[in-house]
Parts: structure tokens; sequence; C-alpha cells
């Protein structure tokens, strides 16, 4: 997947490079087909979470989800995109997942991000039969039948925070999971 992303990627950049911007819309829209579906969400001043969050509240209606925002960003944050990007959708496709294993008419995701000064707080409480989870130690594991090929996106999200001087915590309460993700964006170059 990695591998055919960078080349969509790659033929993006060229039609751009060359100022072939319709070509670079119609090879984006051939690419996603949902693009001219989606009409973004103006949550933040930042159009890369707006895409985001608008497209999981799309998916989480389909799945009769409730979804609550509570964003208050400035349009720059001082993280790389691609961290951005895999942070929030790694939160939140493991959030919906969790949902879907829960009744209806009891499903929600509430979801938040703040920043304050060089500090970045997200966290996302959702819906979630706790009982299906799984550990090993203090680490949460995958109830798919091949755990070896699932279960990336904890760790991705540990990962990001580290990477950012932050700190992440999973935790459980009755029916429901908490993701918590604080970082210190002071002093990256991005």
């Amino acid at each position: 997947m990695r591998h055919e992303i960078k080349h969509h990627l790659n033929a993006v950049a060229l039609y751009i490079k060359q100022r072939k911007y319709q070509e670079a819309e119609n090879y984006i829209n051939s690419v996603t087909e949902s693009i001219n579906d989606l009409t973004i969400i103006n949550y933040t001043p930042n159009p890369l979470i707006n895409s985001i969050l608008t497209e999981y509240k799309i998916k989480a209606k389909k799945l009769e989800i409730k979804v609550n925002y509570d964003i208050v960003v400035p349009e720059h944050i001082n993280m790389e995109d691609t961290d951005i990007c895999r942070l929030i959708t790694n939160i939140f496709d493991n959030a919906l997942e969790a949902c879907t294993f829960f009744k209806y008419g009891d499903r929600f995701i509430n979801f938040k991000i703040h920043r304050k000064g060089e500090f970045l707080f997200l966290s996302c409480e959702n819906s979630c039969n706790t009982s299906k989870i799984k550990y090993s130690g203090d680490n949460i594991i995958s109830t798919k039948n091949d755990p070896q090929n699932h279960g990336y996106g904890l760790k991705i999200i540990k990962e990001i925070a580290e990477k950012y001087n932050g700190t992440f915590i999973a935790k459980t309460n009755i029916n429901s999971f908490t993701t918590i993700v604080n970082m210190c964006l002071f002093n990256n170059n991005f």
C-alpha cells in the first residue's frame, strides 16, 4: 500500500510541477472517487485537520455513531502533516472499530484537540465493549484473527507522541475507551 501511495503522490507532484493543476485534480479524483462528494466542514483554521474530521464524521454517521468535536487549534501546528494525519486517523480508526462492537443507539465518539502554547492535547473517548479488550502486560493486543498483522494503531499513536516529547495513555471505563495524547511541540523544526 505504501508503495502504491508513493506512486500516486509522485504522479500528482509531477502534474503540479508542470503546472497541470486540472490534471492533478483529475488524478486525485480518480484515486479517491469520493472527493467530489466531500464538503469539507471548517472545524478549525487547519485545513488538514478539517478534511480528516469531515471524513470521519461521515464514516461515523453511516455507522450510526454520534460524534462530538471540541477543537481549538491554529492554522499551523508545529508538527509534520504526515504525523498529524497518522495520529488522528489511527485514533479514529480504533474508535470507529470499537464502536462497531457496541450496540446501536449507544455508540459515541468524543474527540478533543486543544493547543495551549507549545503543547497539544488530544483525547478521544468512545463507546467500547471493554470485556473484549485483551492485554499482554500493560499493552493492549489485537483481538483479530491474525494479531501479528494488526494492532499497529496504538503503537503508531505512541510512537508519534514520543517523537514530539509527549505521552500516550489508553484507559478503559465501563463501556468506554479513552485515548489521551499530550505533546510538547517546542523546538520542533517542522
